[in-house]
């Protein structure tokens, strides 16, 4: 459902910017909007009841699989860019998305144009999907830890019930810190790919 409304909102926008135009928004209205963005990144992520109960049990390996499933995601994906001869900063800053759709398209846009933020967006939204949809078939094919680095940064909401389903209850812990640590650093990662010379 919440895709379901993200497409009415993206369709709106595509609407609007074509009756009117690139002058409808101008840059200060877009940094703000991306500001705001970044602090309820934040805040979702500061006010969240579960994370300090996390905080106190977490283990190394735990730390380190966000960091392992964003290398993973990075360093597949260069092959493809290379093999389809497509931008590879602007792909590595794509895939860094790990499914936050909403935020990447926005900061690629940004930092880059329309063309690609569209990507991002729908590059990103498609990793939620493939996850929600394909999750039992990932579990028998490559594991049951496999969803989790699929779903990216979505695996602390959206993607949570059907991992616990499929992969079961004891990649509870390790889904909602992974999507607790790749929700706070995507921005990160995607503005410093972005802004190397």
């Amino acid at each position: 459902m919440t895709s379901f409304i993200f497409l009415i909102f993206f369709v709106s926008g595509v609407i609007l910017g074509n009756l009117f135009g690139n002058d409808f928004f101008d840059i200060n209205f877009k940094t703000y909007v991306l500001y705001l963005l970044l602090f309820f990144v934040g805040l979702q992520v500061g006010s969240e009841k579960r994370f300090y109960e996390i905080l106190k049990k977490l283990k190394l390996k735990d730390l380190l699989f966000p960091f392992i499933s964003l290398t993973g995601s990075v360093v597949f994906s260069v092959l493809i860019f290379l093999f389809i001869r497509f931008p590879l900063k602007e792909g590595i800053a794509i895939v860094s998305g790990m499914g936050y759709y909403s935020l990447s398209s926005i900061l690629v846009t940004e930092f880059r144009n329309e063309y690609f933020g569209v990507i991002a967006l729908l590059t990103n939204l498609l990793r939620e999907i493939i996850t929600l949809i394909f999750t039992p078939l990932l579990v028998k094919i490559f594991g049951k830890s496999f969803p989790v680095a699929s779903g990216g940064a979505t695996t602390v909401d959206t993607t949570l019930p059907v991992i616990i389903k499929y992969s079961g209850k004891d990649f509870l812990l390790i889904s909602i810190i992974n999507g607790f640590i790749l929700t706070a650093i995507v921005p990160f990662v995607i503005i410093l790919v972005l802004s190397i010379r």
